[in-house]
């Protein structure tokens, strides 16, 4: 697919029927206390204030005043593979996870 400037990548638009956050806040909605409270055990308590919260707001400047920032290939590549590494580490620390 070609990126046409103007054009939407999506025409059709989403899809009918529940976004994931939707489904999962019925799903919650509709577990017990207690099953509510196996569900909290098996998430990262990381992520748990996200849960309840959301993510808190970042006042930081990632666009150098307004001026594009670029990346040659190089710091590209580093930084993806820096990405992959921190995905295979925080996924083995879920599996250490009681």
């Amino acid at each position: 697919m070609v990126f046409v400037k103007g054009q939407s990548g999506n025409p059709a638009g989403r899809p009918k029927g529940k976004t994931l956050k939707e489904w999962m806040r019925e799903k919650l909605f509709n577990m017990t206390d207690e099953e509510r409270e196996e569900f909290i055990k098996k998430v990262p308590e990381s992520y748990r204030w996200a849960m309840a919260e959301g993510n808190p707001k970042t006042e930081t400047d990632i666009t150098s005043k307004g001026e594009s920032i670029i990346v040659d290939a190089k710091t590209l590549a580093i930084a993806k593979k820096f990405e992959e590494e921190l995905k295979e580490t925080l996924s083995h620390e879920r599996k250490l996870e009681p």
